[in-house]
């Protein structure tokens, strides 16, 4: 049952997205229209204003977000479908019946766009306390992984995965992603209670993520820090000359 719910979820967005698709072609094609013709202008013709560009940002202010600012910045979809039924009822009146789907979509697509643009209200769910306590259960051992492996050992930086049979082996080597996820379990913790405020400042600030050896390279983990180590092949091999390499590399 699920599957099937999930699958006919899946198939509906796909037909949504072909009729938006459909409904936005007219405005579109024009938008693309627009820009070509812009740019062989300036580039064959008049040779200015070649740099002038315009963020989505700037975009979105400039444009009114309310019904009539929808019907005039996509004007062109439902004049192209008056237009087309005016000329079907006096040339082709027998097609007028087949083509009015499709030129009425186009004659709403102003407003297609703004319903879809409003802002989607979302319900706070109920949950039972059984729901809850399974949350924070799942919730807890997430925070466990990150407790117990991220630690000066592994110089403040999560590791990879662990590995749990045949043998309990850590995979020393971390990634922008890991550092981003630990970033964000430190804060999750916090909230839950987890982790004094102090101990989210310490294992926020402990990881060295800017940090480089002698040649340059990024020292964002224990093999970046054995290679630090290599060229350092005086010091001693210990978690804490770790750490001291760290500290000379930054």
């Amino acid at each position: 049952m699920m599957h099937l719910r999930t699958v006919a979820g899946s198939g509906g967005r796909q037909l949504g997205q072909i009729f938006l698709t459909l409904a936005f072609l007219p405005y579109d094609a024009f938008v693309s229209l627009d820009a070509i013709g812009r740019t062989l202008l300036r580039l064959l013709v008049t040779r200015k204003r070649l740099l002038e560009w315009q963020t989505s940002g700037d975009a979105e202010r400039n444009t009114r977000a309310d019904l009539a600012g929808f019907y005039a910045t996509m004007w062109i979809a439902p004049f192209i479908a008056t237009g087309t039924i005016v000329v079907l009822a006096l040339t082709r009146p027998d097609q007028l019946a087949l083509a009015l789907p499709i030129l009425g979509t186009w004659l709403a697509a102003p407003w297609i766009a703004w319903w879809i643009s409003q802002p989607i209200e979302t319900s706070t769910p109920t949950l039972t306390d059984e729901q809850a306590s399974f949350l924070r259960l799942i919730a807890r051992k997430t925070w466990h992984f990150f407790e117990t492996f991220v630690t000066a050992q592994e110089n403040w930086l999560p590791p990879d995965n662990f590995q749990e049979a045949p043998n309990p082996v850590i995979a020393t080597r971390t990634s922008p992603t890991n550092m981003g996820l630990a970033l964000l379990a430190n804060l999750a913790a916090r909230d839950f209670g987890y982790l004094s405020t102090g101990g989210l400042i310490r294992r926020t600030q402990a990881p060295s993520p800017r940090c480089s050896d002698s040649n340059g390279i990024a020292v964002t983990s224990t093999t970046g820090m054995r290679r630090a180590r290599s060229n350092h092949s005086s010091r001693s091999t210990s978690p804490a000359s770790t750490a001291a390499i760290s500290r000379d590399t930054c």
